[in-house]
């Protein structure tokens, strides 16, 4: 659990449970990259306890540079066809408006049956637009981000939801006096009105299982 100068360090979910998640998907050298990684608290932490192959990706290119990463969007990956064995991609979604575009990024550079790692906050009472955000721009229901990424040639593996610990961070950044924009009053009631939650999806890639059944 971290938050840092802004909505992009806001991260409810652990490097240890990540890391976790990652060991039962990906090979212990595998490659992964952290897509929008911010400052890079959870690369920094997998570079301490894996062995993964890592890289970063992030469009702020002063926080590209600190933390080794590439700088990119997630809309057009700076990376190779087939070159990664995992992706994350945490509380980065719901910040994108062209979001088939990253999908089809991802699914372009994970490798066949690469998994993605996605964490983000989601409606459990409907989705939204969040037009006076500065850095959000759409609350997706579960349901609707999971067909958003069947649609873009993935299978969601597993859903674990995370709301308590969002809670608990908000909780400790209000008590901190951090300035977060989801909490500016307008935001604020939209959140309330969807029952904003947090989650964490797993999914993995389809890419060749139509050319292995020919």
């Amino acid at each position: 659990m971290a938050y840092g100068e802004g909505l992009r360090q806001l991260n409810p979910i652990s490097p240890e449970l990540i890391a976790e998640a990652l060991s039962a998907l990906c090979p212990p050298d595998g490659a992964v990259v952290d897509i929008g990684c911010g400052r890079g608290a959870t690369l920094d932490w997998l570079r301490a306890h894996s062995d993964y192959d890592l890289r970063g990706v992030e469009p702020d290119p002063d926080y590209a540079v600190a933390c080794g990463a590439l700088t990119g969007r997630a809309e057009a990956l700076p990376l190779t066809d087939d070159s990664c064995d995992a992706a994350l991609m945490e509380c980065v979604f719901s910040l994108l408006t062209e979001t088939d575009k990253a999908a089809a990024e991802l699914l372009r550079v994970l490798r066949p049956g690469g998994v993605l790692l996605l964490s983000d906050l989601y409606g459990r009472r409907g989705g939204a637009e969040l037009t006076e955000s500065t850095l959000l721009r759409h609350i997706y229901t579960e349901d609707e981000l999971r067909g958003l990424w069947q649609q873009a040639g993935f299978d969601c593996l597993s859903f674990t939801d995370h709301t308590f610990e969002m809670q608990t961070l908000l909780a400790q950044m209000i008590m901190d006096g951090i300035d977060c924009d989801c909490c500016e009053p307008a935001n604020r009631a939209l959140l309330k009105q969807v029952k904003a939650g947090y989650g964490l999806w797993v999914f993995r890639s389809r890419k060749g299982e139509d050319d292995a059944r020919i």
